[in-house]
């Protein structure tokens, strides 16, 4: 996209629709400690579009939250909780399962969205 700008002020403004998004509060480890942040592994698509399964990996028996940007567009979350507030905040909890303390545990969320594709 190109347009030209000026010496006054330029706005740009881009509009979308049915947009979803994911964040991650990432959060340093204690001084010398070992790391226990959440890790996304990998992400993948359905051909429609429809439903979007993410990978990830997190210290044994530790529970996560990823942020969720216009949650209108789920119908459903598979391998974790989705949690809505009042305020329509949402966020998406995931229990990695307890296992070897200090290992790296995989978990597979399956997010599927509504005939509204993101």
């Amino acid at each position: 996209m190109r347009f030209p700008i000026g010496n006054g002020t330029t706005i740009l403004r881009i509009r979308l629709k049915n947009d979803f998004g994911l964040s991650i509060s990432p959060e340093l480890p204690a001084l010398g400690g070992a790391s226990q942040g959440l890790r996304v592994m990998s992400e993948s698509w359905t051909p429609a579009r429809d439903s979007l399964t993410v990978e990830v990996a997190g210290a044994a028996g530790k529970q996560y939250e990823l942020g969720v940007w216009n949650p209108a567009q789920l119908t459903a979350v598979e391998g974790a909780e989705l949690t809505k507030s009042v305020s329509g905040e949402a966020k998406i909890k995931i229990q990695i399962p307890a296992g070897v303390s200090g290992s790296y545990v995989r978990e597979r969320i399956t997010i599927r969205f509504s005939g509204n594709k993101p």
